[in-house]
């Protein structure tokens, strides 16, 4: 039988795989709804799909949700995963909740819920996550502590949007690797600058951010003048690609 420690990275390691929050630039309370599919490919091969949906929410402190859907087929595997998370909507997006539901063909489907203690105010060091893990037949609960300026590696990507084009943009974080469910400190994301890329034989130019920390891949994004994350590359072969519903179940089956 497995065990947590086997368990949880076995469930949880395409939060990290697919993959939070702005400086002063970014307006509280200017929670825009939006809408985005992303084609995942590895090593060039279609093998999934991410969507990704932001609204407004009213659940508590919480004024921010995100929903991730992420479905992944390969030979080796096929996972659906359904994630909620409730944010405050203050400079970090900071975490209030979170609920995800994991279905493989052949298992019981598994659940993980997350709540953060009530947010800590600028000078605390650390706040409470508890976690409850289901995997159909049995329950785990764990008890982490998190440092302020945490964000959850799999809503990562909802921030460089939210980043300035300016050389010099830096932007600091302590990560929580959902993969591992560890607190990593010293994070941070660089602006590069605009760079011209081939995407499906298009020549475009792009603004490029990069990602670096301890205990992940280096990661960089692309996004056009509108914000909008075109690319992320994550340790060179992992690809989420801007794609449309329609491009994405054409080629990937549900």
């Amino acid at each position: 039988m497995r065990t947590l420690k086997t368990l949880i990275p076995l469930v949880l390691v395409l939060f990290t795989v697919l993959f939070s929050f702005g400086y002063s630039w970014r307006r509280s309370g200017d929670v825009n709804a939006s809408d985005s599919w992303y084609l995942l490919s590895i090593k060039d091969r279609p093998s999934g799909y991410m969507h990704v949906s932001r609204r407004a929410s009213d659940q508590g402190s919480a004024s921010v949700m995100f929903v991730h859907d992420i479905v992944t087929r390969t030979e080796d595997e096929s996972r659906d995963i359904h994630i909620q998370t409730y944010c405050e909507d203050d400079p970090y997006y900071y975490p209030v909740k979170a609920t995800a539901t994991i279905r493989k063909p052949g298992n019981l489907p598994a659940t993980l819920k997350i709540l953060v203690q009530k947010k800590f105010p600028y000078g605390a060091s650390k706040a409470k996550m508890f976690i409850t893990y289901d995997t159909g037949t049995k329950q785990y609960n764990l008890k982490k502590d998190i440092p302020a300026h945490t964000v959850p590696s799999h809503v990562l990507m909802e921030i460089i949007p939210l980043l300035p084009f300016q050389e010099g943009t830096v932007f600091e974080f302590n990560l929580f690797d959902t993969a591992k469910l560890k607190s990593r400190k010293n994070h941070r994301i660089d602006y590069l600058g605009l760079e011209e890329i081939q995407i499906s034989g298009q020549t475009m130019n792009l603004h490029k951010f990069r990602h670096k920390g301890s205990g992940v891949k280096e990661t960089f994004y692309w996004t056009d003048d509108n914000h909008r994350v075109i690319r992320c590359l994550r340790d060179k072969k992992e690809e989420l690609l801007l794609s449309t519903q329609a491009e994405v179940k054409r080629l990937i089956r549900d």
